[in-house]
């Protein structure tokens, strides 16, 4: 749930302002930016199928963290699109991505918790990963409002995801040592 928390915050560091982006960066009409969000839809409706293919034929961890760093280098390709489609099928692949994460994390959580408790666990890991959504698009339009660019809301979105998968990874990693016992 912390990992997702950071994520979220980079993720919706973008999100919120994509019709901003869309309409004064790339000058679209309401109709065009209406196109690009169905591109982005599909991808998220994509990687949900795909998520319930992958999960069983390689790790959680696998999944989620190249999920992670995959989030991280569309949100740093953000920087270089050239155009709005372009900008768009990026976000699309990120979106695909997010549903590939969304399904590893709600799978992965049901395995591991007991059936007594799952709703509580649900409940308040949805509680945590979704307190970043406030945080994270009042930051991001107030970076955006400040350096009057996107650039800066891409470089920080992918290096607070970087930095907590790193962290997370660093942990995990930590947490599979094992044990060594003195007898």
């Amino acid at each position: 749930a912390i990992l997702f928390f950071f994520i979220n915050i980079g993720i919706r560091l973008i999100f919120p302002n994509l019709i901003w982006i869309y309409s004064y960066q790339f000058n679209l009409t309401e109709q065009s930016t209406s196109f690009l969000f169905i591109l982005m839809g599909i991808g998220a409706i994509i990687g949900a199928k795909i998520g319930g293919i992958i999960i069983g034929k390689f790790t959680d961890i696998t999944i989620i963290s190249l999920a992670s760093f995959t989030i991280g280098l569309c949100s740093l390709s953000l920087i270089f699109a050239p155009s709005a489609v372009t900008h768009a099928l990026f976000w699309a692949l990120s979106s695909l991505v997010q549903s590939v994460i969304v399904v590893t994390f709600f799978t992965y959580r049901q395995k591991v918790t007991a059936p007594f408790i799952l709703s509580r666990v649900i409940a308040v890991t949805r509680l945590i990963s979704y307190f970043a959504i406030p945080i994270a698009a009042l930051s991001g339009g107030w970076i955006i409002q400040y350096f009057n660019r996107t650039t800066p809301i891409y470089l920080a979105s992918s290096l607070i995801i970087f930095i907590s998968l790193a962290f997370f990874l660093r942990i995990h990693r930590r947490d599979k040592k094992p044990v060594k016992t003195v007898l």
